[in-house]
């Protein structure tokens, strides 16, 4: 099995942006808007590092290469000392932006493709449905229905579109599965002829790749884990 991550980041010029506007997703995640430098290129999937006054944390671009803006997907952790800033800043603060970084992109390829996500794991793969970039599968494992952030957009990028939710007390409908996506991958999915891409914490990364071996013989797997 050919498992690839994302390389160390190379260094990265530092460049001053704005802090344009802020939304929230759901109770515990939200995305910002920041101006975009002058003659940014990068692909998507990969990240950006942000600062404010000293503070650094790595985000991936949910936006298309061509957007003329930059757009973030930010968890609030109330012990995360920038995402708590990040929360609450005025409009038009400024931040820092170093990068991109990163080699969690689309590799052509003629193979199915099946992209595994939780939670805010996402990010790396609304940037290339932005990008016209379509899949096979998508798997989007959360607690809540609320944090199916991006599902509408996700369900027309994907030709089958599944929410995986843990959460007991909600109300599936559509394609939702009661489960984690690693139930769903043992339950329904297997063979040959797969590029699988996985985005998440590390233990369901170690958990995918385990299943990959068992059911995807021969499949490439690329990873991109956060923390």
């Amino acid at each position: 099995m050919n498992i690839s991550q994302s390389k160390p980041p190379a260094p990265a010029e530092g460049r001053a942006v704005d802090l344009l506007a802020r939304r929230w997703l759901s109770s515990k995640s939200f995305e910002i808007e920041v101006s975009r430098p002058p003659r940014m290129h990068f692909q998507p999937g990969q990240y950006m590092r942000i600062g404010h006054h000293g503070c650094y944390r790595d985000y991936t671009a949910v936006t298309a290469p061509d957007d003329p803006s930059l757009k973030f997907c930010i968890r609030h952790l109330p012990q995360g000392e920038l995402s708590r800033r990040l929360a609450e800043l005025p409009i038009g603060e400024r931040l820092d932006l170093e990068g991109p970084m990163g080699y969690f992109v689309h590799q052509p390829s003629s193979r199915k493709r099946l992209c595994v996500a939780t939670g805010s794991g996402i990010a790396p793969f609304v940037a290339m449905a932005r990008a016209g970039q379509r899949t096979d599968v998508l798997l989007h494992g959360a607690r809540r229905i609320e944090d199916l952030y991006y599902r509408d957009w996700m369900q027309r990028w994907a030709d089958l579109y599944v929410p995986c939710v843990t959460g007991s007390a909600e109300r599936m409908t559509g394609t939702m599965f009661p489960g984690r996506v690693t139930d769903y991958l043992s339950a329904h999915l297997g063979g040959e002829g797969w590029d699988i891409y996985v985005c998440g914490l590390q233990v369901m990364i170690r958990d995918v790749i385990r299943l990959a071996d068992e059911r995807f013989p021969g499949c490439p797997v690329f990873t991109e884990s956060f923390y």
